[in-house]
């Protein structure tokens, strides 16, 4: 029993020692470049060569940055986006580049299909448990006015917990098709552990010709140890930096809304 406690300490120390709760705020770092604000959204917008883009910070989940991106093409030839040349620089020499769409949504449909095979092997397992529920109640030759036995009620048991895995299973294997085809509420923005935040709100690979637009959220690894960040948006040969600031804010005991804006 003591060895048994023991275990449920460690894992309870090992699962508390993980990322800290932190908040993360992301801002211009000078309120000089924000060219305006979208319900509070503060805007920066840079132009080159008729091409014009405009980035403001999105949210933070515990894992992932995530900024908002639109690239207007003005000028008169079409341009590629792809959204894996921008990086996110936390030094001078060291950033990370967006998550690539193709790749999350290949990792996500390749998780479906593990799991549709789990669930196809449990309904297997349920099937055989069946068969061997039944050619064993048959070689005990017991039959329905029979006087209840230790073997009975093994069989039957075996037989109820086989069906049960076997119906559980059936019911639990959702049509792969259906499963990722399934309608997202269009006034919900799911995360990034969602396949629809990469079908249908990441900014994915995208030619945009003249008089058009791309608009869509870039995804990269937090980074909670630096204060200053740099988005760097490439569209072909053209950079354009963004400058912010990020703050990182703890939970503590009888820390207000008022006092955090304070202490910025």
């Amino acid at each position: 029993m003591q060895q048994f406690y023991s275990l449920v300490l460690v894992a309870l120390i090992s699962t508390s020692c993980g990322r800290p709760l932190q908040l993360v705020r992301i801002e211009p770092e000078s309120e000089a470049t924000v060219d305006r604000y979208f319900y509070g959204n503060a805007i920066q917008q840079l132009e080159q060569d008729g091409i014009r883009v405009e980035t403001n910070f999105y949210d933070a989940t515990p894992d992932y940055i995530i900024f908002d991106v639109m690239v207007f093409n003005d000028g008169v030839e079409e341009v590629l986006f792809d959204p894996v040349a921008t990086i996110l620089y936390t030094g001078q020499n060291q950033g990370h580049h967006a998550l690539d769409p193709e790749i999350e949504l290949f990792s996500l449909d390749m998780e479906v299909l593990h799991r549709e095979q789990g669930r196809r092997t449990m309904a297997w397992v349920g099937g055989a448990l069946v068969v061997a529920g039944t050619v064993y109640a048959i070689a005990e030759g017991s039959s329905p006015t029979e006087v209840p036995t230790a073997s009975n009620r093994t069989a039957d048991l075996v037989g109820d917990i086989s069906i049960s895995l076997y119906d559980a299973a059936l019911f639990n294997i959702l049509d792969t098709e259906q499963s990722l085809r399934m309608i997202a509420v269009p006034t919900d923005v799911p995360g990034p552990d969602n396949r629809f935040f990469w079908l249908d709100h990441a900014l994915r690979r995208t030619t945009i010709r003249p008089g058009e637009r791309a608009v869509g959220k870039l995804i990269f690894p937090r980074s909670d140890e630096v204060d200053r960040l740099r988005l760097s948006v490439s569209v072909e040969e053209r950079r354009f930096d963004f400058a912010y600031q990020q703050r990182v804010y703890r939970p503590g005991p009888n820390r207000s809304a008022q006092e955090v804006k304070r202490r910025q």
